[in-house]
């Protein structure tokens, strides 16, 4: 038997893997897992699919190179030597921190470093290639982003390309503004942005910023040049059209992603690794508190109690339906009321929600409380719908104006948006995801000479109830919303963010 397996590269995407047939049929179980939420699927519950990804191609006996890892772990359990039939130059460079210091005084503009956390990003992407790097949201991420395409562009041929995915489209034209802060001078004369209407995309320049959703289309040949892609927010990488794109860049050597908070689900991060590559460095919320780099924060739990009847009539209702009672619950909005009365009229207030219906009608409530309290405070919405320009302009105003109120949806808020000018974020409504939590609470952790502190408003909606056994024992049932707000509470612990509760009878607001 062969206790050897030679593996070697078919591009920068996929291993190819000299192997038996026996060995085909371990690499086949070793490299399938079952996706997150399989059950769901149509063809799962009509039988034609088991629910599992499968990286190994046995076909071809091919294998995503950023599972390098996961191979030797497998070599390891069945005990097979793996040689690699590559150039390790193709995998590393060997970069000297002399080199790098004297790189950073040319590109960067006078009073700006990159702190030793990022340094330590930039030497480890450049070092390795590819992989991932797990930093907090308002880590300060477009800086280590910027000094890798700096030194990627000074350092290839000229008739090639550099990609990089952003995942909206205020976020195309916001990471093109940070690098000319940064110190990029004449900016738009090296980069080319392409979004749905975008007129500014220009093949012949070497860097392209694009949303991935403007790309994935595209045939292969589109991507031939592209010697790097790193992509930005890269735990959405685990969805289809991002594969796709990862997967035409056949020739990207490098192949970087950044995100403040990785998946847990074991499919999701394995198809993250196989396409970029394995975790490279972390950096966390609570060293950069303790360090003055980002807001101090407490978190305050506004539990609402809802009366008796409105609590049995919604007991256990699908989710949807309770979320839709819930929201058109009359007196709800008056928490808002309340919370504001509590808040400094200059201070600037992030509103978020799950549904634009919901965020209309909190700006209703919001709009008629001003007018009745004298408060001359500004109110803005921001969802899928409004203009990306008109989004940059409110960016732009809350970072510089005080008394502002943003009201927005989870999604367009949590990945990515720059305001270091928020002195509160109320979450208007429930949401569970790890990753949007996070990132929507280090949208307000940038710090600013106007705040001392990042104040978090859980609102949470208590329809618990209790249920009385028939061995006379009491048992406490949970609503869906209650049950995300457990969860929520897991990741502030994780984090160790402080918080405290305060209990409110809805009907007595």
């Amino acid at each position: 038997m062969n206790d050897e397996i030679v593996v070697s590269k078919l591009n920068d995407v996929f291993f190819v893997l000299d192997v038996n047939q026996e060995q085909i049929y371990e690499l086949n179980d070793f490299f399938s897992c079952r996706k997150k939420d399989f059950k769901y699927s149509p063809r799962f519950k009509n039988g034609i699919w088991d629910g599992k990804i499968r990286f190994f191609n046995i076909q071809n006996c091919t294998l995503p190179i950023g599972l390098y890892k996961e191979l030797l772990q497998f070599s390891k359990k069945y005990r097979y030597k793996i040689h690699f039939d590559i150039d390790k130059s193709e995998m590393y460079n060997e970069i000297k921190d002399e080199e790098i210091k004297e790189f950073y005084s040319k590109i960067f503009k006078e009073g700006i470093f990159p702190r030793d956390y990022q340094d330590e990003t930039i030497k480890r992407c450049l070092k390795f290639k590819r992989g991932v790097i797990e930093s907090v949201t308002s880590s300060g991420k477009s800086l280590s982003i910027y000094s890798l395409i700096r030194y990627i562009l000074g350092t290839t041929e000229e008739d090639k390309k550099i990609l990089l995915i952003v995942p909206n489209v205020s976020l195309v034209n916001q990471m093109v503004n940070e690098f000319e802060e940064y110190g990029f001078k004449d900016a738009m004369d090296f980069i080319s942005i392409l979004y749905s209407n975008s007129k500014k995309y220009d093949r012949s320049k070497p860097i392209l910023v694009s949303t991935w959703q403007s790309i994935y289309k595209k045939p292969p040949i589109f991507f031939k040049d592209f010697v790097a892609v790193i992509i930005d927010e890269c735990h959405l990488a685990s969805c289809s059209s991002i594969q796709k794109v990862m997967q035409k860049c056949t020739n990207a050597e490098y192949r970087l992603g950044f995100t403040g908070t990785l998946p847990t689900d074991r499919s999701e991060l394995m198809t993250i690794n196989g396409y970029l590559g394995p975790k490279l460095y972390t950096v966390g919320y609570n060293e950069l508190i303790e360090r003055g780099i980002l807001s101090k924060m407490k978190i305050a739990n506004i539990i609402l109690r809802y009366p008796d009847e409105f609590v049995k009539y919604n007991k256990k209702r699908p989710y949807s339906e309770e979320i839709n009672a819930i929201i058109s619950y009359p007196k709800r909005n008056d928490v808002f009321k309340l919370i504001l009365e509590h808040i400094d009229k200059s201070e600037n207030v992030l509103i978020l929600c799950s549904q634009i219906e919901h965020l209309k009608s909190i700006r209703k409530y919001i709009e008629e409380f001003l007018k009745d309290s004298n408060r001359d405070n500004t109110i803005y919405e921001i969802y899928g719908k409004v203009d990306p320009e008109e989004r940059e302009k409110i960016r732009k105003q809350m970072n510089n104006e005080s008394g502002v109120i943003l009201i927005s949806s989870y999604g367009t808020m949590s990945t990515g948006v720059n305001i270091k000018r928020i002195h509160h974020i109320i979450f208007g409504s429930s949401y569970k995801s790890k990753i949007k939590v996070l990132q929507s609470i280090g949208r307000g952790l940038r710090t600013h000479e106007s705040k001392k502190q990042l104040i978090l408003w859980d609102i949470v909606d208590d329809l618990t109830w209790k249920i009385k056994k028939r061995d006379g024992s009491i048992d406490i049932g949970m609503n869906h919303v209650y049950k995300h707000f457990k969860e929520r509470l897991k990741y502030y612990e994780q984090n160790n963010f402080k918080y405290f509760n305060r209990k409110i009878e809805l009907e007595k607001l």
